[in-house]
């Protein structure tokens, strides 16, 4: 038996295994509630195995060996391997053992690592066998304390199992890809298995699973039996898929033997430990044989269902119990009523009085049509359609017969696909052409697909909605039905509908294979569709034109902009005049347009003008652009949308550009919430808070302490708006809530980072106090001089920064008002959804058809972990301007397009602007960065797929040892408590404690005369490797370098051989790097970085800036046999603030060598 978690965290995945419990007092005894009712079923037979009393059964005895230990109640004997914990033997009604011997017991599971009895008495014996994790078993085992349980109670013909699975909260993250219990039963004697009434067969053997009898087919779990050893099978698919079941009805499944007549059954008598909900659908039992009770599992799903745990985040869950129930039957009795005897103990297991209920389930069940289950049906759309696709008339189709369950790719001659487009016609007597239509595309499951909706024209190369690529369910493959729901709404214009006949045309255009992959199909399943009309809001938009103003107004939200400054001086909202700070001066509210236009207005959507032209008399006074800012409002929109275009032209002098960003001040007597992320939003101080003498200036100005704050709850915290930053890829929706007296919240949703500087970990502002909400465009914070873009003498330029939409939304008065965080996120979700925009009236913003699509895998090359490629799980894949290697983290005059790689090293990154561009990848738990050395095309309509490209990271021998983990970040290691006089409360017991201000200050404190000494294999690097090498303040108020020690020891030295150091930075500002090795005194170092960096991450609690890679070589001759140590030394000492983060060190040795 095995309790089985596929968990992947830093570089390696883990296959582990655990178990379940369910409790029953002491006062109901399993033989006397299934005597009684097996009784009122007529089925006396089952009941002489446990009608008897508690006191005529044996109590439960529990007998020690050397290697294992063996529970017996009489009824049935349980051995388990110690301290182990793995079931090796059940034994049952004179059968020696049920479980297949030739399973090695190394393939049965988690491996405990200490045993102990819990409860011993005559009733009842509970085992427990734990294995803890510390920091020393960090890329060896998945991060969990696991403690599997076994219990066997008196008179009961079975056993319970469950487990306890703990993530304490200073342990690094990692994700769990599956865990389960599973038995391998005996081949020779259980060959029928039964799932559910309508579900219940013999069964192939393992053996006709095998080369030469059989035939592997689309993917390796389905086979055709080409020659089985029961010849009655031949011709069959067997795939474990078809016995999937929905958590729901996954209650009892297993095996009967019929000589003797036993059942070996999984009972899992609730599903609230089980991930998704009743709908989600797992494994059972399949050919083996093999029986499983699956908690966690991403099938059907994909990545949603993979639990992801961040560094610092506790957990604790419990894992079943599980009953693994054993019957019998008297030899010439029907063995096959062993399922329905099954069926009662379920229902008893469930203790409720369900029998009449469950007598007419079985009839209802035998109606069910499962047709769905049989291997193949995908390929039967292109012989029922092979000229046209699909076409459905409503009121005269029947969706039962004239809708095929799924749409697939469609087969071609040449074994390539298609995709395809479906149709549904219906008839309209009368169109609301001002009006808007809804259409309700409610999907059943999705796989690597995109649904596009065209109305009455197919060829339009906008489609009127998309979603994107979606879904990883693999539902077709897996003969699943279903997988996870989505639910998208579709606005359709009047005047797209036409009384009479009108055509939805359905498009899905996906179409690399039919599973892109092993398991991976390209399709989606329609479950419903509807058409209803819409009543928008009572007027259109409108645009008042006044000498110094222009106000938009849609009747839900009224935007006022001077004239023709294009500044925007109100903005009214739910009642409330104005949500901006009134006493901002409007000198004092960014770039002064000179010139207004009307772009577009009418009803529908209402967009203005505000240009700022330069020539050559404005040099030295303003920067050489030409500034179009732009701002659009739509009819029914609860917000508005800004853009702006900066043009410089060829004859027009050079100059640098430092930051451009959108910024909001709101009003301070009415937003005091803050919201960035679920887990970093609170009550924030007001800007008053921070001014002498409420506030005190701390290092530097953005950092104040709040001495005498308004609110005196906030006394004694620190306030600073670099706390609040985000990485591009997350900056997507952050705002401020105000609670009186209205309900209303103020977001900036940015649906797309491609126009930011410095690619997805590129770290920008969000919120602060102000009440300020911001979208950064370009900055140099966390980077420095190498983010400003520097623009030559004659070097023409010319880029869209947006849209982002400024979102407004507002709740009833006794309504939660996190309530309005939630929307802001559905919101969000709606504007990604809708990228790129269609309305923006500008050529410089591409819209989608002018855009191209690319796709592709990325796998990994590293011979001293694998022979084989390793799918590059989680890379982060993009395409930046041409450049070198890893350029794109300082690229910022261009656009950029990311996108991650799925578990198997698949990626898809849509809608890309046209031009030439690198593909540029890293991965994480390697070192080094991606480049495909071929420049990309991206051209209007494109659809490149790049095949598989393959990265070497670099390495040159083993690794002897290494300190951190490889994801450009020092996240990992320690980041101390603050100084408790300067503590940011949200930050407190929080996964991002880097993020508390002077944790800078603490190196001294914990190293006041000596510098950090790491020692390899007792040291822990989350313990005893600072974040930042920062210098040591002085008695005098000035600061010393800092040379940290790295000890190991080596077995043996090659000294003919060069030995390699890698050194992978997370961040550097003013500093330098210099290493030693064995003499701490060398001049010149070994090694030496120069003066690096200007990321001031440490200042502003970044824990990353920009990433660096150092590759050392150590000459053979400089190592011992025996102990040896590297010297880290950053010399630089002018500020606190100079110093260097970590990412990942290394050492590796010679090519031949092994490890030390």
């Amino acid at each position: 038996m095995r309790m089985q978690v596929q968990g992947n965290f830093s570089s390696t995945d883990f296959l582990l295994f655990a178990v379940t419990l369910f409790w029953v007092p002491k006062s109901l005894l399993f033989s006397d509630f299934r005597s009684l009712k097996t009784r009122k079923l007529g089925l006396d037979k089952f009941a002489k195995k446990g009608s008897s009393s508690a006191m005529s059964t044996p109590g439960v005895r529990l007998h020690f060996h050397d290697q294992n230990v063996v529970v017996d109640n009489g009824l049935l004997q349980l051995t388990l391997s110690v301290p182990d914990g793995i079931v090796t033997s059940i034994r049952y009604h004179g059968v020696d053992n049920l479980l297949e011997v030739l399973n090695k017991e190394s393939n049965r599971g988690i491996k405990g690592t200490d045993f102990r009895v819990i409860l011993h008495t005559e009733e009842q014996v509970e085992l427990s066998f734990t294995r803890m994790w510390d920091h020393s078993l960090e890329g060896k085992f998945v991060p969990l304390n696991i403690d599997k349980r076994f219990i066997v109670l008196r008179g009961s013909s079975g056993f319970y199992s469950y487990a306890i699975y703990e993530h304490l909260k200073d342990w690094p993250d990692f994700d769990i890809g599956e865990t389960r219990i599973t038995f391998k039963l005996r081949k020779d004697k259980f060959q029928y298995m039964a799932v559910a009434d309508n579900r219940q067969r013999y069964m192939p053997l393992p053996d006709d699973r095998l080369s030469g009898r059989c035939q592997t087919l689309a993917y390796p779990e389905a086979v055709l039996l080409g020659n089985p050893k029961i010849p009655e099978h031949q011709g069959e698919v067997d795939d474990k898929y078809q016995y999937s079941c929905e958590n729901k009805d996954n209650r009892v499944h297993g095996w009967i033997c019929t000589n003797p007549p036993i059942g070996f059954w999984q009972i899992t008598p609730s599903d609230e430990f089980r991930s998704g909900g009743p709908h989600k659908q797992n494994l059972t039992s399949h050919v083996g044989p093999t029986t499983l009770a699956m908690f966690l599992s991403a099938h059907y799903a994909g990545q949603d269902l993979v639990p992801k745990f961040r560094e610092g985040e506790p957990w604790k869950k419990v894992f079943g119990p599980v009953f693994i129930y054993l019957n019998s039957a008297p030899i010439g009795d029907d063995p096959f009523s062993l399922w329905e005897d099954a069926k009662i103990q379920t229902v008893y297991q469930q203790k409720m009085p369900m029998l009449v209920w469950r007598l007419q389930e079985k009839q209802d069940r035998g109606k069910e049509n499962a047709r769905f289950r049989q291997y193949g049906l995908w390929s039967r759309y292109t012989e029922l359609y092979p000229y046209e696709d699909l076409v459905y008339t409503v009121g005269v189709s029947d969706y039962s017969r004239d809708w095929f369950f799924a749409q697939v790719p469609k087969k071609k001659d040449d074994n390539s696909h298609e995709g395809t487009t479906w149709q549904i016609r219906f008839k309209l007597n009368n169109v609301d052409r001002n009006g808007t239509y809804k259409l309700r595309v409610a999907i059943a499951s999705a796989t690597l697909a995109e649904l596009q909706v065209r109305v009455n024209d197919p060829k339009t190369r906008r489609p009127l909605f998309t979603t994107g690529l979606i879904g990883r369910d693999n539902s077709v493959a897996r003969h699943g039905i279903h997988g996870l729901y989505w639910l998208h709404s579709i606005n359709i214009p009047g005047d797209k509908l036409v009384e009479g006949d009108n055509t939805l045309f359905l498009t899905q255009p996906r179409c690399t294979s039919p599973f892109q992959g092993i398991m991976n199909i390209s399709t989606y399943f329609i479950q419903n569709l509807k058409l209803k009309g819409l009543a928008m809001p009572p007027q259109g938009v409108k645009l008042h034109v006044q000498d110094q103003h222009v106000v938009m107004d849609n009747g839900i939200v009224q935007v006022t902009l001077s004239n023709p400054d294009g500044i925007v001086t109100g903005i009214r909202f739910n009642g409330i005049d104005n949500l901006l700070e009134v006493l901002n001066d409007e000198s004092n509210r960014g770039i002064k347009g000179t010139t207004f236009k009307v772009i577009v207005e009418s009803e529908e959507q209402v967009e203005i003008s505000f240009t700022r032209t330069w020539d050559s008399s404005m040099e030295g006074k303003l920067v050489p652009l030409n500034i179009d800012k732009r701002f659009i409002m739509l009819r029914g929109s609860s917000g508005f949308y800004s853009y702006a275009i900066y043009e410089h032209l060829t004859e027009w002098p050079a100059f640098n550009l430092g930051e451009t960003r959108i910024a909001f001040k709101l009003r301070k007597d009415k937003f005091h919430y803050m919201a960035v992320a679920d887990n970093r939003q609170r009550n924030m101080p007001l800007p008053d808070d921070r001014l002498p003498p409420r506030g005190q200036a701390l290092a530097y100005p953005e950092a104040v302490l709040l001495v005498n704050p308004v609110e005196p709850e906030l006394k004694g915290e620190v306030d600073d708006k670099y706390q609040y930053s985000c990485e591009n890829k997350d900056i997507k929706v952050h705002g401020w809530i105000s609670m009186d007296p209205n309900l209303v919240g103020f977001w900036m949703i940015t649906p797309s980072h491609e126009f930011r500087s410095g690619g997805p970990h590129k770290q920008n502002l969000t919120s602060h106090v102000g009440p300020t909400a911001l979208s950064v465009f370009l900055s140099a914070h966390y980077s420095g001089e190498d983010l400003v873009p520097k623009f030559g003498d004659g070097e023409p330029w010319k880029k869209v920064f947006g849209p982002v939409f400024i979102y407004l939304n507002s709740l009833f008065d006794e309504s939660d008002p996190l309530e309005l965080w939630e929307d802001a996120k559905t919101q969000m979700n709606i504007e990604e959804q809708s990228w790129p925009y269609s309305f923006p009236a500008t050529e410089d913003f591409q819209k989608s058809e002018q855009r191209g699509n690319l796709s592709g895998r990325l796998l990994v090359k590293d011979r001293y972990i694998s022979d084989d490629y390793i799918s590059a799980n989680g890379a982060f894949v993009g395409l930046a301007p041409p450049g070198d290697v890893g350029s794109w983290q300082r690229e910022c005059k261009d656009y950029q397009f990311w996108s991650r790689a799925d578990e198997n090293g698949y990626f898809s990154i849509n809608d890309i602007r046209t031009g030439s561009y690198n593909l540029y990848a890293w991965v994480p738990s390697f070192i080094g960065d991606y480049r495909y050395d071929v420049v990309i095309a991206i051209t209007s309509g494109c659809d490149i797929d790049t095949g598989d490209l393959v990265y070497e990271p670099p390495r040159s021998g083993p690794t002897l040892w290494e300190i951190g983990i490889p994801d450009r970040s020092a996240a990992e290691f320690y980041a101390p408590d603050p100084n408790p006089n300067y503590v940011n409360k949200l930050y407190v017991d929080h996964p991002d404690k880097f993020r508390q201000y002077g944790l800078w200050e603490r190196y001294a404190e914990l190293y006041p005369d000596k510098d950090l000494v790491y020692t390899i294999g007792s040291s822990d690097y989350s313990k005893d490797w600072f974040f930042a090498q920062v210098t040591r303040k002085k008695d005098n108020n000035t600061y010393q370098g800092t040379t940290w020690q790295i000890q190991f020891k080596l077995n043996k030295v090659d000294e003919s051989s060069t030995y390699k150091l890698r050194l992978a930075l997370a961040s550097a500002t003013f500093s330098e790097l210099q290493v030693r090795v064995n003499d701490p005194k060398a001049n010149p170092p070994l090694f030496t970085s120069g003066l690096i960096g200007r990321d001031n991450s440490i200042a502003r609690h970044g824990i990353h800036g920009l990433y660096r890679l150092y590759n050392v070589n150590i000459k053979g001759t400089r190592l011992v046999g025996g102990d040896n140590t590297i010297f880290l030394t950053q010399p630089r000492s002018s500020s606190p603030f100079q110093g260097i983060m970590y990412d990942y060190i290394r050492l590796e040795g010679p090519p031949s060598a092994s490890t030390c």
